[in-house]
């Protein structure tokens, strides 16, 4: 019967091996040459957790500029479309009260209910999941208007005063 054999020295090793594999932006401290992507300006930020803040331009935006506006988008209940630039993939960056690989499911917010669209069909008990890719979608009730996530009463309007 053979034993095992137990090396500390391998086992860190893999330990360090699996960390450094791990894909992070945020790998440095402070500004470097290469912490802001796509002509991003580095600022330096000793509060901020990474050290430095990127002020993104032409379009760019994310944590170190990383990220731009699909060309074309798939996400729905509208969600930002951006495409990563460091490797090509698209994500959809989810509004309030939607989640989903594509911001698919839709949390019919309050005053709203989930219908099927194509014949507006009312879906009760779907609420809390209604699916885009059902051809669900949340509309406003009668007397309410919005985007069906954020209703409000129909002649009801938010004043600002200026004193």
């Amino acid at each position: 019967m053979m034993g095992l054999l137990f090396c500390p020295s391998l086992v860190l090793a893999l330990i360090a091996c699996v960390f450094l594999s791990q894909t992070h932006l945020s790998l440095t401290f402070g500004c470097e040459s290469n912490s802001c992507y796509n002509g991003g300006f580095c600022d330096d930020k000793p509060d901020d957790q990474s050290g430095f803040h990127c002020i993104c331009f032409d379009k760019h935006f994310g944590e170190r500029c990383e990220l731009r506006n699909c060309k074309w988008g798939y996400c729905f209940n509208g969600a930002t479309c951006a495409t990563n630039t460091t490797n090509s993939k698209q994500l959809c960056i989810c509004p309030e009260g939607c989640n989903g690989k594509m911001c698919e499911i839709a949390q019919c917010g309050e005053n709203a209910h989930c219908q099927y669209k194509p014949h507006k069909i009312p879906l009760p008990g779907k609420n809390d999941s209604c699916n885009a890719l059902n051809h669900e979608g949340c509309v406003c009730n009668e007397g309410y208007s919005g985007d069906g996530i954020n209703c409000t009463a129909d002649g009801v309007f938010d004043y600002v005063f200026d004193h």
